[in-house]
């Protein structure tokens, strides 16, 4: 699969799960990918719990938010 290119920056971390998680999120959602979804999911948690929303313009929290939105 080939990875799209986003908008949002990034940064590499390893990231320990249980055993077998990431193959069945792979399984799951063969089109978006594992990393992906972990994306999606920590991206949602953050955002949730932690960001002031007022602290970002529309389009800083429209981004966000659309990237963050799992497509399950």
């Amino acid at each position: 699969m080939m990875a799209r290119k986003s908008d949002i920056p990034t940064s590499k971390h390893t990231l320990h799960l249980r055993e077998g998680d990431f193959e069945i999120l792979m399984q799951e959602f063969p089109k978006k990918g594992a990393s992906a979804v972990i994306r999606s999911i920590v991206a949602t948690f953050v955002d949730k719990h932690f960001r002031r929303q007022a602290d970002l313009t529309p389009d800083e929290l429209a981004a966000i938010t659309d990237e963050a939105k799992p497509n399950f």
